[in-house]
């Protein structure tokens, strides 16, 4: 083997090397992927009034919380009920259902259902509602759920 081919050889691997190293230090790796999660949103009578449901019916866990999460009600921020702010990373995993309701013309989503009796309708009977869900870290969407009540 002449001088030439091996000198061609070092270059090239050190280029490689370089490249890969690189690729490391300035984070060029696989991008950030939001929760893959299959969740069905479906209209309730919670406490006498029209609710909703939201159920996790299989996929990865998604984290709920206010930095992890954003949900909304027709494009309303909502906010995270009693049994849900006490814990630092409340986990919707397979199985698990949220009860969104209207209590004060303030959206609650909550673990257990809410039968405080000063609830009030989501929405009136015969009309749609979405309910969206959006990994924070990524933005993006990993639930984009219309519900009829």
């Amino acid at each position: 083997m002449s001088p030439v081919i091996g000198v061609i050889l070092m270059v090239a691997i050190t280029v490689i090397l370089a490249a890969v190293i690189a690729a490391f230090v300035f984070g060029m790796g696989a991008p950030e992927v939001a929760p893959q999660a299959s969740v069905k949103a479906s209209a309730a009578t919670i406490d006498s009034v029209n609710g909703a449901v939201i159920e996790h019916q299989g996929g990865d866990a998604v984290v709920v919380n206010t930095t992890s999460s954003r949900i909304t009600f027709d494009g309303t921020p909502v906010t995270l009920g009693a049994t849900m702010d006490t814990i630092d990373e409340t986990r919707f995993e397979a199985g698990d259902s949220l009860y969104l309701i209207k209590e004060n013309s303030i959206y609650f989503l909550d673990s257990a259902e809410n039968t405080s009796g000063s609830n009030q309708d989501l929405k009136a009977t015969s009309t749609t509602g979405v309910i969206k869900i959006v990994d924070v870290a990524t933005q993006q969407m990993i639930a984009d759920l219309e519900v009829r009540f």
